[in-house]
């Protein structure tokens, strides 16, 4: 039996779908249940996992964002009017990103962090990055540990809020090359860090000893992609944008 079977006389979130459980049709509920889950778990856990630092949290999360979907639409359906069937699907899948997001939120403190790394974004010598990454002063090893994995993961939500943006995605990963290199720069030579990830990095260091010297990330990103400083903080601007709205 194929999936599209499995769901009885309910395979697309059409208006027979809709009016069905809008009716509180038993069978509609279950196969736009089974639906969400078969058509955007997948978006729903590539999202999560941007922000969780192991596969369990990110599918547990992904799984927390489609259930709480599926009760607002619930809520909603019973007096909502059929508008087409793009403008259900588009719902839909609002519905599950707004719930990763808000996952995500619960995650970095309502918010909080995000608004730390906008703040960061300046790169200036008296900047939130200095506050979030130059663990270095930290006598603390378990909250630099925090705040450096706190660095990373706003790192991994700016990279997917920008994937789609060639030319904020490419300052993204140039931002990522330079976190990388400060945190290379901790470990011996004869460890072989080619092909590791940030996370794997992270994991192998101590927290407290990464530097991350003020005004060296704009310069190294100008230089990596041969722009100006106008063009710069035109880009930094750009991210901003994209996390306001995220």
């Amino acid at each position: 039996m194929t999936d599209t079977e499995s769901e009885g006389p309910f395979a697309r979130f059409d208006a027979r779908l809709f009016h069905a459980w809008q009716a509180g049709d038993p069978s509609a509920r279950e196969a736009a249940w089974r639906m969400m889950w078969r058509t955007h778990y997948s978006r729903a856990y590539r999202y999560c996992r941007c922000f969780t630092h192991d596969e369990q949290s990110a599918e547990h999360d992904a799984a927390t964002a489609i259930t709480d979907a599926w009760l607002r639409i619930e809520r909603w359906i019973g007096s909502a009017r059929w508008s087409g069937e793009a403008e259900f699907e588009g719902l839909v899948i609002s519905r599950v990103m707004y719930g990763c997001r808000e996952v995500r939120d619960a995650r970095l403190g309502g918010g909080r962090r995000i608004a730390d790394w906008l703040d960061a974004l300046d790169d200036d010598p008296g900047s939130r990055l200095e506050v979030l990454a130059s663990v270095r002063a930290y006598r603390d090893e378990a909250t630099a540990r925090r705040d450096l994995d706190d660095l990373l993961r706003s790192l991994g939500i700016l990279r997917e809020l920008s994937r789609t943006r060639e030319k904020p995605a490419e300052t993204v990963e140039a931002i990522i090359r330079w976190v990388r290199n400060c945190l290379v720069a901790t470990l011996s030579p004869d460890l072989g860090c080619r092909g590791m990830s940030l996370d794997d990095l992270a994991a192998r260091i101590d927290p407290r000893a990464p530097s991350f010297p003020p005004g060296e990330m704009s310069a190294f990103v100008m230089r990596e992609l041969g722009i100006s400083r106008n063009t710069y903080d035109q880009r930094v601007r750009q991210l901003r944008k994209l996390l306001h709205r995220a």
